[in-house]
C-alpha cells in the first residue's frame, strides 16, 4: 500500500550557473562587456532593441537583470531569415548565451504571418543557449518554422523556459519551438494555443532532437501530424514528458504526438479526458484521475527526488498535474507527497 509523506523543498534552485558579474560599458546595453564573464545586461526595452539590431552580438552573452513588458512596441525576432525568396534560413543565427535570469518578458507581439522562421528568435543554431526565461502572454504569428520562443531550432539549447500565450502558422508550429533539430530542449513548458496546418504541437511542431522533462496544457488544432507536445516526432527523442490539451486535427492526431516516424518516446503521457483523444502515436494514455496521481509518474522513474541538495526536476501539487521544480522561484513547503 502507497502512503503518502509530505516532503519539503528547502531550496529550489532557477538559475543554475547564473553569472551576476557584469561591469557597465556605456553605450552597450545597460552594461557588461558580452562576454561569459561580465555578460551584456538587458534591463529594459531599450536593451531588447538593441538586441534584435545587433547581429554581430548574437554570438556574445546576455542577462536580464529586470522583466521587461514590450506593450506596444512592435518588435521583431532576434536571429531572423533575411531572404524569403531562397528555401531554407537565410541570415545570421543565434549562437550566443542568453539567461533570462529568472525574469520574464511580457506582453510581446510579433505578426509576421507571411514570414518563416518566426518566434522571440528565428532560429538557434549549435552553441547557442536560452535559459531561466519566462513570456506571459505572448502572440506570435508567422508562415512556417513558428514558435513561442524559436522558429528553428538547429542544435541549439533551451532549458527552463517557458510560454504562455497562442501562436499560429501554417507548418512546423510549436508553442515553444516549430522545429526542433538536434537541439534539447529541457524542463520547459508552453500552455497558450497552437494553430497551424501540418506538423502542429501544443510544445513542438516537429522533433528531431531530444525532449525531456516538459509539458504542455494548450489546445492545439490543424489538419496533420497534430499533437498535443508534439506534431510530428521524427526520429527524436522524447523522455518523461506530458500534455493535458484539447487536439483537433484530420490526419495523423494524436493525444501526445499525431505522427511518429522513428526515435524513442518513452515514459511519456497524455490526459485521454482533456485531450479528447484516446490515441496517439507514442506515449501512454491516461484518465485526468490517474494525470494527477503522483503514481503514474513515479513509476515511470520520473525524479521527484531532492538528493545532495540537488533540486528534484518535479514536484507534485496536490491535486493536480506534475510541474517543474524550475517553475518555482521562492522556497516551497510541503508540495509534493512521494510514495513508500
Amino acid at each position: 500500500m502507497n502512503v503518502q509523506i509530505n516532503q519539503s523543498i528547502l531550496a529550489v534552485v532557477l538559475c543554475w550557473g547564473l553569472s551576476l558579474s557584469a561591469l557597465t560599458q556605456a553605450g552597450m546595453y545597460s552594461g557588461g562587456m558580452g562576454t561569459q564573464d561580465q555578460p551584456y545586461q538587458i534591463s529594459a526595452v531599450n536593451d531588447w532593441m538593441e538586441l534584435i539590431g545587433t547581429s554581430t552580438d548574437w554570438n556574445k552573452y546576455f542577462i536580464l537583470t529586470a522583466d521587461l513588458d514590450f506593450e506596444g512596441a512592435a518588435i521583431t525576432p532576434v536571429a531572423p531569415d533575411t531572404d524569403p525568396s531562397i528555401y531554407g534560413f537565410q541570415g545570421t543565427a543565434f549562437t550566443g548565451v542568453l539567461d533570462g535570469g529568472c525574469h520574464v518578458l511580457r506582453n510581446f507581439v510579433i505578426n509576421q504571418p507571411a514570414s518563416d522562421y518566426v518566434g522571440l528568435f528565428g532560429q538557434v543554431d549549435s552553441g547557442g543557449q536560452v535559459r531561466n526565461l519566462g513570456a506571459e502572454p505572448l502572440q506570435v504569428t508567422g508562415s512556417s518554422f513558428v514558435g513561442g520562443l524559436c522558429g528553428y531550432n538547429k542544435e541549439g539549447t533551451i532549458t527552463s523556459y517557458y510560454a504562455t500565450g497562442a501562436v499560429s502558422g501554417t507548418s512546423y508550429v510549436g508553442g515553444l519551438c516549430g522545429l526542433n533539430y538536434k537541439g534539447t530542449i529541457t524542463s520547459c513548458y508552453a500552455t497558450g494555443a497552437v494553430s497551424g496546418t501540418d506538423s502542429v504541437g501544443s510544445l513542438c511542431g516537429r522533433n528531431s532532437g531530444t525532449i525531456t522533462s516538459c509539458y504542455a496544457t494548450g489546445a492545439v488544432s490543424g489538419t496533420s501530424y497534430v499533437g498535443g507536445l508534439c506534431g510530428w516526432n521524427f526520429y527524436g527523442t522524447i523522455t518523461s514528458s506530458y500534455a493535458t490539451g484539447a487536439v483537433s486535427g484530420i490526419e495523423s492526431v494524436g493525444g501526445l504526438c499525431g505522427y511518429f516516424s522513428g526515435g524513442t518516446i518513452s515514459a511519456c503521457f497524455w490526459d485521454t479526458d482533456t485531450s479528447g483523444r484516446t490515441t496517439s502515436d507514442g506515449g501512454t494514455g491516461k484518465t485526468t484521475a490517474q494525470m494527477r496521481d503522483i503514481n503514474t509518474f513515479f513509476n515511470a522513474g520520473w525524479d521527484f527526488a531532492v538528493t545532495d541538495n540537488t533540486p528534484a526536476v518535479w514536484y507534485m501539487p496536490e491535486g493536480d498535474y506534475p510541474g517543474l521544480t524550475c517553475q518555482l522561484s521562492v522556497e516551497v513547503a510541503d508540495v509534493t507527497g512521494l510514495p513508500l
